[in-house]
């Protein structure tokens, strides 16, 4: 789980949200959503693929 966060933070941080510069704007939001929910989508999928990897092994 520490991983996924790890991956998470440096997502975040390349997307421009982890620098301090806060939430996106109104008039930014719609396509910011869809950018967040793509990488909430993405993290999940990773992190379910991890731990299916690390159980096999």
């Amino acid at each position: 789980m520490a991983q996924l966060e790890a991956v998470r933070a440096q997502l975040l941080a390349k997307m421009g949200y982890g620098n301090g510069t806060g939430l996106p704007q109104t008039s930014e939001a719609h396509s910011s959503w869809a950018q967040l929910l793509g990488l909430a989508l993405a993290g999940t999928t990773l992190g379910a693929w991890l731990l299916r990897k690390n159980r096999e092994h």
